[in-house]
């Protein structure tokens, strides 16, 4: 497997860092701002999970890849935007402690 990025294909990124920086703000709001590397880490992070789920879990499992949009499965890329960026929030957040 190569990764190649063609100008040609420039819609399909836009498409995952829109998804990415959508869940990104979603996990964000959720997590309270208390994740490492702030709302940067954050769509760095969906974004990963965006391109795991649309462009290496989509092709493998057979009904994943509809809907579809510039040739991204567009459930795949959500769920793994927002399991992705959960995850990294979880496991990297800090945790608020409570004084009474």
């Amino acid at each position: 497997m190569t990764l190649t990025i063609n100008l040609s294909e420039a819609g399909h990124w836009l498409v995952l860092v829109l998804i990415a920086a959508l869940a990104g703000l979603l996990v964000e709001l959720l997590r309270g701002g208390a994740i490492p590397l702030s709302f940067v880490g954050e769509i760095l992070f969906a974004f990963v999970g965006a391109w795991l789920g649309s462009d290496l879990l989509a092709p493998r499992v057979p009904g994943l890849a509809q809907p579809a949009f510039d040739n991204v499965a567009l459930i795949p890329a959500v769920i793994g935007a927002l399991v992705v960026g959960l995850l990294w929030g979880m496991l990297g957040g800090r945790r608020r402690r409570r004084y009474y």
